[in-house]
């Protein structure tokens, strides 16, 4: 249950960091690199940025991706339809597919 509460919030951060640096009113301000970690690599990499308006957002994501990414919503403490996946796999941001956790 520990490591789910830490990927969870690993999660969050991220989608945070995602949302509040994509918020900027000045594209400019937000073009340039990301440092992150590769958890395939073991090493800190730098992403290129994800520049998008919020019309672009909208097309891109549906209306439930778009109120949490972008508009710093959430659900239900437990209550979410990933709460009991217990499939292997690779998880990725859905803004800029960055791997989340495996």
């Amino acid at each position: 249950m520990q490591l789910r509460a830490f990927c969870i919030l690993i999660l969050l951060l991220i989608l945070a960091n995602c949302s509040a640096d994509m918020k900027n009113d000045n594209p400019e301000k937000t073009k340039g690199k990301i440092p992150i970690y590769n958890a395939r690599t073991g090493k800190v990499e730098e992403l290129v940025r994800v520049v998008k308006t919020d019309e672009e957002w909208k097309r891109v994501l549906t209306p439930e991706q778009y109120r949490v990414t972008r508009q710093k919503g959430t659900e239900r403490p437990f209550t979410g339809e990933c709460l009991l996946i217990k499939e292997a796999g690779l998880y990725q941001c859905v803004c800029c597919s960055t791997d989340l956790f495996s």
